[in-house]
């Protein structure tokens, strides 16, 4: 807890997807303190397995009719984002990107 008593932040995620064949757009913002800890916990496993800080901030494969995705996450004093389109995305984050999508569509 901080000084006036509110649970300090652990992990925030911000994410949007847009464009593709109909442009469609989806978004949401997570706060792992403010989910139950089962959730937190496989979101923070996601980041981790990702390795998403050593992501690079643009993956960009080229061509028309793509998702495209910005993901921002703030942790333990860091930030990082990354912005991909769907061919782009590494093996490693499509997993995160794919619950995050999910869970977009639920907001």
């Amino acid at each position: 807890m901080d000084s006036r008593g509110r649970r300090s932040l652990i992990m925030r995620i911000e994410f949007k997807r847009s464009g593709g064949f109909g442009n469609i757009p989806r978004s949401g913002t997570w706060d792992t303190d403010a989910m139950p800890s089962e959730d937190a916990r496989e979101l923070t496993q996601l980041v981790d397995a990702a390795s998403f800080f050593n992501q690079p901030q643009e993956l960009r494969s080229g061509g028309a009719d793509k998702f495209q995705y910005t993901i921002r996450v703030d942790r333990e004093g860091k930030t990082h984002t990354v912005q991909a389109d769907e061919r782009a995305l590494p093996a490693n984050l499509a997993p995160l990107v794919k619950k995050l999508e999910a869970a977009a569509g639920k907001h």
